[in-house]
């Protein structure tokens, strides 16, 4: 007796090795190209997302006097500009950061713009007392929402560590300012 395989038994084991072989070749293919977009987008994010935070940063260290440069509303502009390119790259997460951080943005512009509109500098360009109460409250929510913006896009970008968010003296509140140049006033 001779054993032998029948006639088809060759053409089935090539047809199952070649489609094992496309198979292997998509996935290895379909991988790549989902890497190479998710690097992509993270280069993409790396760039947009200090772009905002320093965005933001420039508007909260806006001084109200004397208006030397940088109009509230045009800054507002800028950073919403930048806030709707990160609907196309971002993460849930990001994305709610941002429209906090958007919103604390469009609240600090008006009062400064309020400001500027119905009261004039004092001595030394010093803030109105009446209006120090609600700027500081405003810059001071501009910048929590800033870092929670930052905080939400280090997590989104994978970057290990604490974050502490930077400060100069130039971020200080006029209030702060004032009191450090009046001993009388502790």
């Amino acid at each position: 007796m001779n054993s032998t395989a029948p006639w088809w038994g060759t053409a089935v084991i090539a047809l199952v090795g070649s489609l094992f072989g496309v198979v292997v070749t998509s996935l290895t293919t379909l991988s790549n190209r989902r890497i190479e977009r998710r690097r992509l987008t993270r280069e993409a994010k790396a760039k947009a997302y200090p772009a905002v935070s320093g965005a933001a940063m420039q508007l909260a260290r806006l001084p109200v006097w004397p208006i030397v440069s940088g109009d509230p509303g045009e800054l507002g502009d800028r950073l919403r500009e930048f806030c709707e390119e990160l609907q196309f790259i971002t993460t849930p997460k990001v994305s709610e950061a941002a429209t906090g951080l958007l919103s604390a943005a469009e609240r600090h512009a008006d009062i400064l713009t309020g400001i500027r509109r119905d009261s004039k500098p004092g001595h030394n360009d010093a803030l109105d007392r009446r209006f120090v109460t609600s700027y500081d409250t405003s810059r001071n929510e501009l910048r929590s929402a800033v870092a929670r913006f930052v905080a939400a896009g280090r997590q989104d970008l994978e970057i290990r560590g604490h974050y502490v968010p930077i400060q100069s003296p130039v971020d200080e509140t006029p209030q702060q300012r004032d009191d450090a140049a009046d001993p009388m006033a502790r």
